[in-house]
């Protein structure tokens, strides 16, 4: 089931969202942690800037996840083909 995205700033992107992670705690951290051909497959396939900038305006466009409870999975495309993991943060 496919739910709006409610969250605060802090889910799209964080001081560590620059950092590889197999466990991303925001959106920009996942996409920054994509494998390079996943993600020029991605970039070609949506016809979007290859800027993790321009892909998160379309994460907040598209504005849909799969659930509100870690991990969250996101989707990048209306169409829910292309998604993003996203994990609470450890405390």
């Amino acid at each position: 089931m496919a739910y709006p995205l409610s969250f605060t700033e802090d889910f799209y992107k964080t001081e560590d969202s620059e950092k590889v992670s197999s466990h991303p705690t925001s959106v920009y951290q996942a996409l920054y942690s994509m494998p390079q051909a996943h993600w020029d497959h991605m970039i070609a396939d949506l016809r979007i800037n290859n800027c993790i900038d321009s892909v998160l305006e379309l994460v907040k466009k598209t504005d849909t996840c799969e659930g509100y409870h870690s991990p969250v999975v996101v989707w990048i495309d209306k169409d829910g083909y292309w998604t993003v993991t996203v994990y609470e943060e450890k405390t």
